[in-house]
């Protein structure tokens, strides 16, 4: 986190990871809101990011997850002691709702499985409601602008493409004159396969992820260095200057 942020800011939007690395800085503010993306993440009670949040003094709190029924009682706990620890401060107390052990003979000798299933499940949603709020796809679908894909190809520049030869040509080289079957039978070679695909998926990305360009001083390269030797910065530079001067958002 820069240490040139000032005392006054609307919001800050943060990773996963960023937070935990900053957790000094921003227990130094007291939050009006923490929203937590993918909420589900807190499932564990032991997880460094949990212990983090808990430090960062916060008035409101907010999970935002797909999977808010878990499938352990524990992993459930851990959500609602984060968002109300006052209530839900106990995890033996809390295990205790659903112990329906201790109901008397009678009620439970008919009782199958599956009604006792459905017990626990009711008790649940019982226990959530006033904590939850549920939409679901068909309740927000209508709201939502259709899907427009747009794809747009990047051709690989010459350096890129003498690297893509030499990464196939070096990988294999030594197979090319066996056959199919003893290649496919050698002991490692799905490991070499998958190697050459993120080799050839970093070269695409840029082919300083082989050999940075960066100096022993960690100085930035030229942009017109980093320009030339890539197909997708250079997409990327044409598609910035035409969008910056539609003021595109």
């Amino acid at each position: 986190m820069p240490k040139t942020v000032g005392p006054d800011f609307p919001i800050i939007i943060t990773s996963y990871e960023m937070a935990m690395f900053d957790a000094k800085f921003l227990a130094n503010y007291k939050w009006k809101y923490v929203v937590v993306d993918e909420g589900h993440r807190l499932k564990n009670t032991k997880c460094k990011l949990l212990r983090e949040l808990r430090r960062i003094p916060m008035d409101n709190k907010l999970l935002l997850t797909g999977t808010p029924l878990q499938n352990n009682l524990a992993e459930l706990w851990s959500l609602l002691n984060f968002i109300l620890p006052d209530i839900f401060s106990s995890h033996e107390e809390f295990e205790s709702w659903f112990d329906f052990s201790g109901k008397a003979d009678e009620e439970l000798e008919e009782e199958t499985d599956e009604k006792k299933r459905v017990l626990v499940v009711s008790k649940l949603h019982a226990i959530l409601r006033p904590f939850l709020l549920r939409r679901m796809k068909e309740d927000v679908e209508h709201m939502l602008p259709r899907k427009k894909e747009i794809i747009i190809y990047a051709n690989m520049t010459e350096h890129q493409k003498q690297i893509q030869n030499h990464l196939i040509e070096q990988t294999f080289d030594d197979y090319l004159h066996e056959s199919a079957d003893i290649v496919l039978r050698r002991p490692g070679i799905k490991t070499k396969l998958n190697n050459l695909l993120i080799q050839l998926r970093k070269n695409c990305g840029h082919p300083d992820l082989f050999h940075s360009a960066f100096d022993s001083n960690s100085l930035y390269p030229p942009v017109d260095k980093l320009l030339e030797q890539c197909g997708k910065f250079q997409l990327l530079d044409r598609l910035l200057n035409a969008l910056i001067k539609r003021n595109h958002k």
